[in-house]
């Protein structure tokens, strides 16, 4: 099996490559290795490994909603109303 591989290039604070350096120093990974793991692992669990606040306080069930209803939207599955008296009408429908 042939690994192909490319150079990656990120510009970034001279104090924040330091300090990630020396946690990186801590463990005995170079940049290449410590970079590979994070990748491994944002492949392997299709999420990136840092708390996103913004999405840390949505359930996985509203998160499904969100999606679902995006898919809908996309798809052209939604009606337009008017006036929020109409939008009310049409809520209290379903």
């Amino acid at each position: 099996m042939i690994h192909m591989t490319t150079t990656v290039s990120l510009r970034l604070p001279e104090d924040l490559k330091k300090q990630a350096t020396d946690v990186f120093n801590e463990y005995g990974l170079d940049w290449s290795s410590a970079m590979r793991m994070i990748l491994t692992q944002v492949v392997s669990e299709n999420a990136i490994p840092v708390n996103l606040h913004r999405y840390s306080e949505i359930s996985p069930s509203m998160k499904s909603n969100i999606d679902r209803s995006l898919q809908e939207y996309k798809a052209g599955n939604y009606k337009t109303t008017n006036s929020v008296k109409e939008l009310f009408e049409e809520l209290d429908k379903d």
